[in-house]
């Protein structure tokens, strides 16, 4: 347990001389081993975001004036990160206690940062490391946790040492929760350094609540829960709508009533508590073969798990899924995911002669890390063949397309000749078989975008001989739509993590294939998603085979449209980010 005090510490790094000197006496270990950087409890956890100043990269002098990440700092001069070879490092004030970077503060101003998982009557311990800079007379130093403080005094340097405030005490909810760093009375340009910044307390997690879909009702609740406590969650459905089930990522669900669920058993993180409504009023599972490259971009892979927990919810159905790009491992990348979601044996085609080979920074690691059988995509069959047979054997005007990719595998089931499956010509089959094309590509009114560019001559062709309605989604769709920041929370052993962790380290990331399956999925026959996004009056694309740009024209008599958004892209993003979540 902490003292309620600040003691000289010595550097982080024991010279030979000093573990000789504390191997030979004993009682002198205390003073020269450095201070735990553990938990001073079992079960505490550390709250502080970036308590070491550390950041990826360490600008070159002087280019020392940004702000620290996960910080907020005033807007004075001197708030800077300084590492050893920085402006206000000497020798004399020993290592940098824990990394190679730490906080300097020239002259007067205030450091703080909100605190997230401080429980009112928790207990907490603080610590941190302070110097000041060699020469300086000093400054004064007052801690505080909201409005109550955990430390204050002057400053001084220390020789070959850093200082350790520690503090512990009882959190109430009445302080505030920002821990702050006032430096005041600065004795000439005296300069403070801080380090290794922590704050441990018993566990609080954050609940995240989200309604499936958005426009069908809301849930609600606390927003922190406790590791062993149980709070009551209330969804509230729409008029036209039920509620279906109440699900959380990480815990359990217990119904109270009709209206009161209880969420319980959350351990080791934060968790997402997610209601599904469904329309009082039953549609046909929509049938829908998704086309995917599966290689350069990751939307793929969101897409791809929203197919499947649209379908894990009865609002579509898969008939298959089609590779459009020539990259081996796209197909078993893929096949990989599939096996994930439990439906090992969805019918995956592989397009076949002339196409677009791209590198992906997923594909292959997806294929080689999780089980499945698929070995490439040269191994899967002709997907031509394979959209034959599919459509074949569907109803008349039932099935939905869903190209996110190049459009090079339509373009071959056009020009297809009748077959085993069927004696119709590809372009009659496609026209007998196919409700709708739902097209990711394209830039509206005009420009260029990558579907469409990288098998210009494919998209152009496809779309010109097309004979049912096309809906595109544009880039114009997708660009502001941001998902995928919520799955690190994720278990470690989705395909869906990984892939997002592989591409971009699990940051949010534009979302412009989601955004065209969801569209597909429900907002057909007046769907819920038909709120999120207008139709352009009809007309059709014009597409550039030989540069692959496109323009847009009205016409009365076109059979091709495109999706304007209508709702705050953030509303959007919540129910993508819901679909992306799923777990089987």
């Amino acid at each position: 347990m902490f003292p309620d005090s600040i003691s000289s510490i010595p550097p982080s790094h024991l010279s030979p001389f000093c573990v000789l000197l504390a191997i030979s006496w004993p009682l002198m270990l205390f003073v020269f081993a450095p201070a735990a950087c553990s938990a001073p409890h079992e079960g505490y956890v550390d709250i502080v975001a970036n308590g070491a100043f550390e950041r990826d990269t360490i600008p070159e002098s002087p280019g020392y004036t940004e702000n620290v990440a996960e910080w907020i700092t005033c807007n004075e001069h001197g708030h800077i990160l300084n590492d050893k070879n920085g402006p206000f490092y000497t020798a004399a004030l020993g290592p940098i206690p824990r990394g190679g970077q730490l906080y300097a503060k020239q002259g007067a101003g205030e450091l703080s940062q909100p605190l997230v998982g401080l429980r009112d009557g928790n207990d907490f311990y603080f610590q941190c490391r302070v110097n000041c800079r060699e020469g300086n007379a000093g400054m004064e130093l007052t801690i505080k946790l909201g409005t109550h403080v955990l430390w204050t005094g002057l400053i001084e340097p220390h020789h070959d040492k850093f200082q350790e405030i520690t503090h512990k005490g009882t959190y109430s909810a009445d302080w505030g929760d920002t821990l702050s760093f006032i430096f005041a009375n600065p004795q000439g340009d005296a300069t403070v350094l801080v380090d290794d910044v922590q704050l441990w307390t018993q566990p609080v997690y954050t609940v995240s609540y989200h309604a499936d879909p958005i426009v069908g009702g809301h849930v609600s609740g606390p927003e922190t829960i406790a590791p062993g406590d149980e709070i009551t969650i209330v969804p509230a459905p729409k008029d036209g709508f039920s509620l279906n089930t109440v699900t959380a990522l990480n815990g359990s669900i217990s119904k109270v009533s009709d209206s009161e669920f209880t969420l319980s058993n959350v351990t080791g993180g934060n968790t997402h508590v997610v209601a599904y409504f469904v329309s009082d009023t039953p549609t046909r599972p929509v049938p829908i073969i998704l086309d995917t490259d599966m290689e350069s971009d990751v939307d793929d892979v969101g897409a791809l798990a929203m197919l499947h927990a649209l379908a894990d919810r009865g609002e579509l159905t898969i008939l298959g899924v089609m590779m459009s790009a020539l990259n081996p491992a796209s197909a078993a990348c893929a096949e990989r995911i599939n096996h994930y979601f439990g439906r090992p044996n969805i019918p995956i085609g592989n397009v076949r002669g002339d196409g677009v080979m791209r590198d992906s920074r997923y594909a292959a690691h997806i294929a080689a890390e999780f089980p499945g059988a698929l070995e490439s995509g040269d191994a899967a069959p002709d997907a031509t063949a394979l959209y034959r047979r599919l459509l074949a054997g569907q109803p008349d005007d039932s099935v939905v397309i869903v190209t996110i990719g190049y459009k090079t595998n339509l373009r071959n089931l056009l020009h297809s000749d009748a077959c085993e499956h069927s004696d119709l010509s590809g372009r009659a089959l496609v026209a007998r078989k196919v409700r709708l094309w739902m097209c990711m590509g394209g830039r509206f009114p005009s420009g260029r975008e990558a579907n469409i560019l990288w098998d210009a001559r494919a998209a152009h062709d496809a779309i010109k001989d097309w004979p049912t309605e096309i809906i595109f989604s544009g880039w114009e769709i997708g660009r502001d739509i941001y998902t995928g920041g919520q799955l690190a929370d994720l278990p470690v052993d989705s395909p869906v993590r990984r892939s997002y962790q592989l591409f971009n380290n699990l940051q949010p990331h534009r979302s412009w294939d989601q955004a065209a399956l969801l569209y597909a999925a429900r907002a057909l026959d007046g769907g819920t998603a038909g709120d999120y996004w207008e139709l352009s009056p009809p007309g059709h694309i014009v597409i550039d085979p030989d540069d692959g740009s496109n323009r847009w024209e009205n016409d009365p008599d076109g059979t091709h449209r495109h999706k304007r958004l209508k709702m705050d892209p953030e509303r959007v993003a919540a129910e993508i980010n819901v679909l992306m979540m799923h777990q089987p």
